[in-house]
């Protein structure tokens, strides 16, 4: 009896002792395939590609294919090198047998700033190399504050690292825990049944993006031949290897509160007083290293484009990798034609739309705001626009993604040149398209106040626009009145129409023509 009730003990004793089993940990290490959809955004300067991005830069969903095999019971699986800008509170974990118990993020890159802050009051050794013999000496010791300002204690002395003059450097026995080299996400689950399972992994991410670029060759009969491409940017520090890429065009509505935990290396700086004193300032920081040698010049993009537009040969090879159009509900969704690597970093551009003989209109606006008044005599230069519609017949009648387009003109001697750089917004099929240029300087536009008066409550300007047209050949000019509040035409030498921009005059001037429109504008407050 007492033989029994001593194994019980021994056996309750054991049990109380023996510390609850830690959930295993299953690794991933990297996706065995990745497929990105990726949103429009506005067009980011070099500064942000250098200095990296903001947490609500670019947006995209990053589809990962992994194979991971998961015991039954609690286990933590750790997928690792997924993006640097992963929005974690998205993330879904598809094709286990299992409940989701609890998910975490490890943004905390390994870095010898982060080593340094792991470590103090861990013991390291201290490795100093003679710079003229080359000779090494290792002192043990132990980090006493870091990462900013690293001071060690060697025997009882403290010293500040990065301080004596010569090169010398830290050894870890180990890495602090917490630290990670990639991005890595942590889910804990509830696996019914083990096994090996192939998982998808879907997110959104930051510090991708894309934009529409165009480039335009004007043709000598008043056309343009039309290139599209689609710029993919890649501001983050994770490449996309050999990824199916799509890219949606449309204005996405979001919220703006998910944001992305970016991750960023911590550093090292020293913190060193003068030589040989221990009060004063401290010794400036090293300057900064020199830097690095320009790239080799690339070969010129606008010959590239001009070149693919002329030669038929090369139209056809750019017609041969170009996008793939679709719909996408109220959206277009454009379709690459083959998988392809999106670079940490870098940009690239994917041919589009190929379009030969668009035909613009070319008009020569000018604006007039209420209450303006004019010098004697003074000349304004109207604005230069395109205008078209996005039909067939005119070219085009393709869906159009707003975006930056670049216009170029060969002279006479055949020399390419840049003509103008415009924007426009998304065009849908059969919408008008409206580019506005750089300001004329071949048609003159006087404008002037006739009178102005007031009737009660109600102000009136006569205004008289004289417009000469000084080119080689027929000209369409247009007068606009602005409105800003309550307006109407009293009075005016030929019929208005109204336009979105407002009270339009449309004159036909021949070349050496001049024409003067008179109007009365009755405003009220």
């Amino acid at each position: 009896m007492r033989a029994g009730v001593g194994a019980l003990l021994i056996a309750l004793l054991a049990s109380v002792a023996l510390p609850a089993m830690a959930a295993p940990v299953v690794t991933s290490e990297r996706p065995e395939s990745t497929t990105l959809t990726i949103y429009p955004d506005q067009a980011v300067d070099d500064i942000a590609e250098i200095f990296g991005f903001d947490p609500s830069t670019g947006l995209a969903l990053v589809t990962e294919w992994r194979t991971v095999e998961v015991p039954a019971g609690e286990t933590t699986v750790r997928l690792r090198a997924v993006a640097e800008g992963i929005i974690p509170e998205t993330a879904t974990l598809e094709g286990l047998p299992a409940r989701l118990v609890e998910q975490n993020q490890d943004f905390d890159l390994l870095s010898p700033g982060a080593l340094i802050a792991g470590s103090v009051g861990e013991r390291v050794r201290r490795v100093r190399t003679n710079a003229r013999t080359g000779q090494e000496t290792v002192d043990e010791a132990i980090i006493r504050s870091g990462p900013n300002g690293v001071v060690l204690e060697i025997d009882g002395r403290f010293e500040a690292m990065g301080c004596g003059g010569g090169p010398e450097r830290l050894v870890f026995e180990r890495t602090p825990e917490g630290l990670t080299d990639r991005p890595t996400l942590s889910v804990t689950l509830n696996v019914r049944e083990a096994g090996r399972y192939p998982v998808k992994l879907t997110y959104l991410a930051v510090g991708l993006l894309w934009q529409a670029d165009y480039v335009a060759q004007a043709r000598d009969d008043g056309g343009m031949d039309l290139l599209g491409w689609i710029t993919l940017k890649n501001l983050s520090g994770t490449t996309f290897a050999d990824a199916p890429t799509q890219v949606v065009a449309g204005k996405l509505e979001t919220t703006g509160e998910g944001r992305a935990t970016i991750t960023r290396a911590k550093t090292r700086s020293p913190a060193c007083w003068p030589m040989d004193t221990t009060s004063g300032r401290l010794r400036p920081p090293p300057p900064p290293p020199p830097p690095p040698p320009p790239p080799a010049p690339a070969p010129p993009a606008m010959d590239m484009v001009v070149s693919a537009m002329r030669r038929s040969e090369a139209m056809v090879s750019v017609v041969a990798v170009m996008a793939v159009q679709s719909e996408l509900g109220d959206y277009k969704l454009y379709s690459l034609p083959t998988p392809t690597t999106v670079a940490a970093r870098q940009t690239k551009q994917v041919a589009m739309l190929s379009q030969d003989g668009v035909r613009f209109d070319r008009i020569y606006q000018f604006r007039n705001a209420p209450g303006a008044t004019w010098e004697p005599d003074q000349v304004v230069a109207p604005s230069l626009l395109l205008r078209t519609d996005n039909t067939k017949a005119k070219g085009l009648g393709l869906p159009l993604p707003g975006g930056k387009l670049t216009i170029l003109q060969t002279t006479p001697e055949g020399r390419r040149l840049l003509a103008a750089e415009t924007t426009f917004e998304n065009t849908a099929i059969n919408a008008p398209l409206e580019l506005t240029l750089a300001s004329a300087t071949d048609i003159e536009v006087r404008p002037k106040v006739v009178r102005a008066w007031k009737r009660g409550k109600r102000d009136l300007t006569e205004y008289e626009v004289a417009v000469t047209n000084d080119r080689a050949y027929p000209a369409t000019f247009e007068a606009v009145q602005l409105a800003y509040g309550p307006m109407r035409i009293v009075s005016e030498s030929q019929r208005h129409q109204v336009k979105p921009a407002g009270r339009t005059w449309t004159l036909k001037l021949q070349p050496g023509e001049t024409q003067t429109l008179r109007y009365t504008v009755e405003t009220r407050p």
